[in-house]
């Protein structure tokens, strides 16, 4: 992205630009990424994945001499605008091809299995930590509410029932494995909301004024987790009123903050990825072509 400057010693700077540029012209999803972008939850699980690689490399040493990020690191930095905007086309394919090994010229359902794995992977590794993701905005998701406490309702204590809304009058999936994981996920993403909206607020209320990173923050967390409980049967859920009203108000926000601009998806659907009108450099990357 031409906008963005980064201050990098050469070769590294080289590198990463090429990588950045190369990733920036792609306007068309590749068939695994237009796969994920049917299927809500894949794209929520890697939309949170590239929101902890960017916060895991926000953390560590910056300084190349220390040698604790990699041209595939920063040039992630860059493409999501250091976590912004996770959801950037060049971003997801980076993280895809780089980070998942999910080449091009993987067939979808190769890619398809690829993903499965990774989500997996996280699933296992939620389920053992009690926790969801984080970011650099957050560093807890949970109050201290038993993880599984959708799993094993207890119909007479009244008290836990008022305060986990998220199993009461509305329908819910069936009690099989997958039932329970969908309910899980649902669980967990409720939970990354109401923290991020809560911070949202705090800021807001602290400071008198929006910010622009909480904002975009609040709306792709709201709309996670509203493209999870619609795509799962759970139009009903008591939150979904709540939810859509965050999503609504923090994209109009953040459009109003950026100038007036909207997301590329946000914006009219034909072309649903328009060409980007960036710099280009004569060399497309230093690796061979996939």
């Amino acid at each position: 992205m031409s906008s963005h400057s980064t201050h990098l010693p050469n070769p590294f700077q080289r590198k990463v630009d090429e990588l950045v540029q190369k990733y920036d012209r792609i306007t068309e999803p590749s068939p695994a990424l237009r796969e994920i972008l049917r299927d809500p939850e894949g794209l929520a699980s890697l939309v949170n994945a590239i929101r902890r690689q960017v916060s895991l490399v926000r953390c560590r040493s910056q300084d190349l001499e220390d040698a604790q990020i990699t041209i595939y690191d920063h040039a992630l930095l860059v493409l999501s605008n250091y976590g912004d905007d996770p959801r950037d086309t060049g971003a997801l394919e980076l993280y895809l091809t780089e980070f998942l090994g999910i080449v091009p010229i993987s067939t979808v359902s190769q890619a398809r299995k690829s993903i499965s794995d990774h989500v997996t992977l996280r699933n296992v590794l939620t389920r053992v930590t009690g926790s969801g993701y984080t970011t650099g905005k957050t560093t807890a998701i949970d109050d201290g509410t038993p993880e599984k406490s959708e799993n094993t309702p207890k119909p007479h204590d009244n008290r836990e029932r008022h305060q986990n809304t998220e199993g009461v009058g509305h329908s819910q999936p069936s009690s099989s494995p997958d039932g329970t994981r969908v309910r899980e996920q649902a669980h967990r993403l409720i939970q990354v909301y109401r923290t991020a909206k809560n911070e949202y607020n705090d800021k807001k209320h602290r400071d008198g004024v929006h910010n622009l990173s909480l904002v975009r923050y609040l709306r792709d967390t709201a709309e996670n987790t509203l493209l999870y409980l619609q795509g799962n049967g759970m139009s009903d859920h008591p939150m979904i009123q709540d939810i859509e009203h965050s999503f609504r108000m923090t994209r109009d926000k953040a459009a109003q903050l950026s100038g007036g601009r909207g997301r590329r998806f946000d914006e009219p659907r034909e072309p649903r990825y328009p060409p980007k009108l960036k710099r280009r450099r004569g060399v497309d990357s230093y690796r061979p072509r996939d």
